[in-house]
């Protein structure tokens, strides 16, 4: 009885990506975030059913030529995935105008056979019922298998530290720029002389260490380690189950949410100032303030769409992409960093925190700051982004340098802003999760991957304390809040030996130790 309602088949083939997407990410997001696509997708369906039912008086061949639509459509970015660089007696075959041309014709030739074929399209349709019910189920039972898994591994926290509460309690300002890299790996491994920024951040007050470096190579691993103080191999002990063999990133983002520092500053006042960063591992909407442009799209939401031809179309028609978005998130984070410098009660403390995806990719910025020409779909990860495909990564090299050098002027003017406008004294701290991606090679990681992937720009501004006594060149991230709490709120909380880790995204948990003494002993002696 199902499969012969017309409008379910439709109706599966519409929601059905939104589930696939959802089962190769659950790792990251909630399913809460899939209902408003849900509903959206299945709304749209049955408009689109009921609209073509009236246009071709016959519900049977509405129900078929949308599914085949939404087949396609749904389609579109997996195909042009797998013939983007096929060529055919020099004929670039893999063009998006060859491929929504293709499109469009198959749909057209369907349609025709349908109109001339009447007695063709119940064993269509019929066929089509049945694949995408066979995926649905199989789709339900990855997703039922995922929260199996999810089920076993249980956030276990860790309490609040006693902090004792000093005459004024500081500003604190945790500015994350992804994948900013370290000024020496800059020159070696970019050309790129990045003096001249450092240099103005010693002479506004910051302490810069030269020779720091990430803890891990990614943003969950890397933002759980220093919010929660202590290194994940000590955190996975309140993990309870396999994590070891999971690469499930929610117990990660549990424990960025209700972390450690966190909850240790609230019965001080802090009130938790956070930013919308477009990706969900760092997205606090728990703070108590919590800003957020108008209109922007998640990590999810991007993915989706680059299911269909959707953002070739946009760019096409000039219309607002998701890169003219991803730069408008940028740009609002940056405009509103002081705002809480210039707010006028400041009997409550704030803590500040804003985890900015740049200079990391996509590349959305020129050195000047003006959009740089894009099409396609938008991806965070360097092992998708299209300048690593092209140019043997040398387009990468240029864009990122570009992205890194205005960003660079900005920070400088949001610093600048933050310590004018302050009432107090603030404590600023600008940080990178992790290093850049030009030499990034997960399964196969060498000496050039640990040095780029690990050297991070770190730099601390700290009011009425001698940074050069409680600070050092090496400090990594682990030990950023250890010396805060410490120094400014009487935390009983001793230095951790400075390590650095490496895993992969398919077992984030499997991490080893980089050995760096080793690594430049090697380059020492070649």
């Amino acid at each position: 009885m199902f499969l012969k309602t017309t409008w379910t088949t439709p109706l599966l083939f519409a929601i059905y990506p939104i589930l696939f997407l959802y089962s190769r990410n659950m790792d990251e997001i909630a399913f809460s975030e899939t209902f408003p696509l849900l509903c959206g997708s299945a709304l749209f369906s049955i408009i689109l059913w009921s609209a073509l039912s009236l246009l071709t008086r016959s519900k049977a061949k509405a129900s078929l030529c949308l599914s085949i639509f939404l087949l396609l459509f749904f389609s579109y970015g997996a195909l042009h995935t797998a013939v983007r660089d096929w060529t055919v007696g020099g004929f670039e075959i893999g063009r998006e105008r060859y491929l929504i041309l293709s499109n469009l014709f198959v749909l057209g030739s369907i349609s025709v056979i349908v109109w001339r074929r009447p007695n063709w399209v119940d064993p269509l349709r019929s066929f089509l019922s049945k694949v995408v019910l066979v995926l649905f189920a199989i789709v339900l039972l990855q997703i039922a298998w995922g929260w199996r898994d999810e089920g076993s591994i249980s956030d276990q926290g860790r309490e609040a530290l006693e902090l004792v509460k000093p005459e004024i309690c500081p500003d604190i300002y945790y500015l994350v720029f992804d994948a900013y890299g370290r000024g020496d790996i800059l020159q070696e491994f970019y050309n790129y002389d990045n003096t001249a920024f450092l240099d103005r951040l010693r002479e506004m007050g910051f302490y810069v260490a030269e020779e720091s470096r990430a803890n891990y190579p990614m943003t969950a691993l890397s933002t759980a380690c220093t919010l929660n103080l202590d290194y994940l191999d000590t955190m996975v002990e309140d993990f309870d189950g396999n994590i070891l063999d999971s690469y499930n990133f929610r117990p990660l983002i549990a424990k960025i949410k209700n972390n450690r520092v966190f909850q240790s500053l609230k019965p001080l006042g802090y009130k938790t100032v956070a930013y919308a960063p477009g990706v969900s591992v760092v997205d606090l909407k728990n703070g108590d303030i919590y800003y957020s442009p108008e209109l922007q799209l998640t990590a999810f939401q991007n993915g989706l769409l680059n299911m269909t031809p959707i953002p070739i179309l946009l760019t096409k028609f000039r219309l607002k992409s998701q890169f003219d978005l991803h730069r408008d998130r940028i740009l609002f984070t940056l405009d509103h960093l002081p705002d809480m410098a210039k707010r006028e009660n400041t009997e409550e403390p704030v803590f500040v925190f804003a985890h900015l995806i740049c200079p990391h990719p996509p590349f959305v910025f020129d050195a000047q700051g003006d959009p740089i020409g894009q099409s396609g779909g938008m991806a965070f990860m360097e092992e998708d982004n299209i300048w690593r495909r092209h140019e043997q990564g040398e387009e990468y090299r240029k864009r990122y340098v570009d992205q890194l050098e205005f960003l660079s002027g900005r920070i400088l003017e949001v610093v600048e802003e933050i310590l004018t406008e302050s009432k107090e004294p603030p404590l600023i701290i600008l940080q990178s999760d992790h290093g850049p991606g030009l030499e990034l090679k997960w399964d196969n990681p060498g000496e050039k991957t640990y040095r780029e992937r690990l050297s991070i720009l770190n730099a601390y501004h700290l009011p009425d304390v001698s940074a050069e006594a409680v600070l050092y060149p090496s400090i990594t991230p682990v030990n950023t809040f250890r010396t805060i709490l410490r120094e400014f709120f009487e935390a009983d909380l001793d230095p951790l030996p400075n390590r650095s880790f490496f895993s992969t995204p398919k077992k984030p948990y499997r991490w080893h130790e980089v050995d760096f003494e080793k690594i430049e002993a090697t380059m020492a002696d070649n």
